[in-house]
């Protein structure tokens, strides 16, 4: 059924005190000190909103507190799933404020939902099967409604969209909440989020849910003179090509903006969700991550930074939210071929090589976001070196210095320099690093979070606590859960030496140019230094405290 005629079940709902300067006293005049012991009346659109202004916008604090308290009661009752549903479906008049609260109330109540109703929290709501699937249905046609209209306004230019256009974090938090209900929903499974999420988002214009079709209509992506009345053969209106384009566009944006969330809701604490529910999602995005993700972003690349693709413009949001997901899924997975080489990092280095000023500053940031993701994955693996060779050859060129060396600290050359400087520093900090363990690891015990096994036993608080203690006090002395020394490895033992190398002198070359911050270009050699204190440290516990006995002694010059 549909998911706003029904509302998820408590054991009770919580009630709230609320002490409001503009509640009326027995006279009827405002009074300060009026206080609503009971719990308030179930609240409407009309309330909500006044609620959410004075809380942003009133400058009385007395108001601003007792807005406060009530939206947190209004988060805590059954109220919040149907409410913030029907203004996000019907948010013509809604606010810029009003959207984004709505939406990050949806994304804070998948958070903390259950499916089983035993034994839960009153502030955790029960969702049934058919709870879960109507929220699913609901959200995902929610998200491109807001990005179509996202669209519409970027191509069209301001003032041509009716009402306030919904800022970006709206559709963030819409697929946050997406994101949440990804990893949180039994009915779901796990193995084919990504491919169902790319299915859905990947269709062509005329095949879009109907409430996305009818909303570009509505704003005159329709065809014909008399775009109400162009119809298609089975009753769904026509689009324009422009109104086609917008909603393609759109369903990309928001395929984006969710795989750029979702390795980190998955991962996040603050998600409540069983470890082995947690676990599962891990696995099955991992398993996507080399069949759909990458090869899904690729795709995108090479359609975003085709030329004349896009109506009205290049798609300058999309290819910042393409480096954001590869970047995410490159962190998530750096063990999945797919990343080096790749289309997504091909467009990164393109952007970073380009004359200052040929890009948007956000898409600059985010093409270091992620070329620094992808290349970091490449190194110690010899699969991809061909591929990092080619990348790091690209950039140390476009470092380089073009005409007399001086000071280009404020100049647009130095700029460039400086941005492509953080991404060779990046990848030395690594390749002096110790290759990375792919293999399977073992679960922790006593991990929490992302972090707990998945058939973690639950054990008492107090034990909980006295057993991390223990373990804090054994790493401080360098002791293993055997009671062994733990060894720390010799500093560069096992460092991807060439691509050291090659990363400093290319930061060599990039700082005498000009433009390059010393605290970027030395980063790789503090991380060095840091290692060598580690080791030196260790070394000289594991032997008695007698240093001199059993470590080497520093080099007097820091090479």
């Amino acid at each position: 059924g549909d998911f706003l005629t029904t509302t998820p079940s408590r054991s009770r709902l919580p009630r709230a005190t609320m002490a409001s300067s503009s509640m009326a006293g027995e006279d009827g005049s405002p009074s300060s000190s009026s206080t609503m012991t009971s719990e308030p009346p179930p609240p409407d659109r009309g309330t909500l909103r006044e609620a959410v202004a004075a809380l942003y916008t009133s400058p009385d604090q007395n108001q601003r507190a007792a807005a406060d308290q009530w939206l947190q009661w209004f988060l805590r009752s059954d109220h919040a799933w149907p409410l913030s549903i029907g203004m996000l479906r019907d948010a013509t008049d809604l606010t810029s404020l009003e959207a984004l609260f709505c939406a990050r109330a949806l994304h804070v109540l998948l958070r903390r939902c259950v499916s089983k109703a035993e034994k839960t929290q009153k502030s955790h709501a029960v969702l049934g099967e058919g709870d879960w699937i109507g929220m699913r249905d609901c959200l995902l046609p929610m998200a491109w409604n807001f990005a179509v209209k996202t669209v519409l306004h970027d191509v069209r230019g301001a003032g041509s969209i009716p009402g306030e256009t919904p800022p970006r974090t709206v559709l963030t938090q819409v697929s946050l909440a997406i994101a949440a209900l990804a990893c949180k929903m039994p009915n779901w499974d796990e193995r084919a989020v990504v491919r169902d999420l790319a299915g859905y988002f990947g269709v062509d214009a005329e095949a879009a849910p109907d409430a996305v079709v009818n909303t570009v209509v509505a704003l005159g992506g329709g065809a014909g003179s008399n775009p109400g009345n162009a119809n298609n053969a089975d009753g769904r209106q026509k689009l324009s090509p422009e109104g086609a384009a917008a909603v393609t566009r759109a369903g990309a944006g928001c395929l984006l903006q969710i795989l750029a969330v979702l390795p980190d809701e998955v991962t996040a604490r603050e998600i409540s969700i069983h470890p082995g529910r947690r676990a599962a999602v891990a696995d099955g995005l991992r398993a996507a991550a080399a069949e759909v993700v990458h090869p899904a972003l690729d795709a995108l690349a090479r359609r975003l930074w085709a030329a004349g693709d896009v109506p009205g413009g290049d798609d300058v949001n999309g290819r910042i939210l393409l480096q954001e997901a590869a970047a995410a899924w490159c962190g998530f997975h750096p063990e999945a071929p797919g990343s080096c080489p790749g289309s997504c990092l091909e467009a990164a280095v393109r952007c970073l090589c380009a004359p200052h000023g040929s890009h948007h500053p956000k898409l600059v940031d985010a093409s270091v976001t992620g070329a620094t993701a992808a290349l970091v994955a490449a190194v110690h693996r010899p699969e991809r070196r061909e591929a990092l060779g080619v990348c790091l050859g690209a950039l140390r060129t476009a470092a380089r210095a073009t005409g007399p060396i001086r000071d280009e600290y404020e100049t647009a050359a130095g700029q460039s320099r400086a941005r492509i400087a953080e991404v060779l520093a990046s990848v030395a900090t690594r390749a002096s690093e110790p290759p990375p363990d792919d293999g399977p690891r073992a679960p922790d015990p006593l991990g929490t979070g992302a972090a707990a096994a998945a058939d973690r036993k639950y054990i008492p608080y107090r034990d909980f606590r006295k057993a991390k203690k223990e373990r804090k006090r054994a790493d401080a002395r360098g002791i293993d859960e055997h009671g062994n020394a733990r060894e720390v490895e010799v500093p560069l033992a096992r460092a991807d030496v060439e691509v050291l190398c090659f990363c400093l002198d290319a930061l060599l070359e990039a700082m005498e140019a000009g433009g390059v911050s010393p605290a970027a270009a030395l980063e790789p050699w503090s991380a060095i230094n840091d290692a060598w204190e580690t080791w030196k440290n260790a070394s000289a516990r594991n032997a008695g405290g007698v240093a001199g006995s059993s470590a080497p002694s520093r080099p007097a010059a820091n090479p």
